[in-house]
């Protein structure tokens, strides 16, 4: 998950920031915007693995207080 989730993720990322990408808007906003896709997809794996491991999924907890 790390290798094929994240770290593409990280490596665009890294490389665009050292561009001097995130000193314009049009990227932060893509950043926020792919960063809030790449959060939906960990809540998922968080999931899966909380239902594997047979403990609760805490994911949410501090949304719903």
């Amino acid at each position: 998950m790390l290798n094929q989730v994240v770290r593409p993720f990280t490596a665009k990322w890294h490389k665009k920031n050292l561009e001097g990408a995130l000193d314009q808007e049009g990227q932060r906003a893509a950043f926020r915007s792919e960063l809030q896709m790449l959060q939906e997809d960990l809540r998922k794996y968080n999931a899966l693995l909380a239902h594997v491991a047979g403990v609760e999924d805490l994911t949410d907890l501090e949304e719903s207080e």
